[in-house]
């Protein structure tokens, strides 16, 4: 996995669909948390089917909280 940084954050949400565009739909910068796109997301970062894992690994926990950190640092929110 390359290092997380802003700019493999905002490669990975448009590859998923979050984009200037869904940002737009949302009336702001928010990602809708369980959304269609969030999932392709996580599916991306832990390089699993997200709707398939029965239970997170300790590793695919990190992943995602470190993914979220960046989303957020960066002033996009979770709703």
């Amino acid at each position: 996995m390359k290092g997380m940084d802003f700019n493999y954050v905002m490669e990975v949400l448009n590859n998923c669909g979050i984009d200037e565009d869904y940002f737009e739909s949302m009336g702001g910068r928010e990602i809708e948390d369980g959304s269609e796109e969030w999932m392709e997301v996580i599916s991306e970062i832990i390089g699993k089917n997200s709707y398939e894992v029965e239970e997170l690994s300790d590793e695919d926990c990190k992943l995602i909280m470190e993914f979220r950190s960046i989303v957020e640092e960066n002033g996009i929110e979770f709703i």
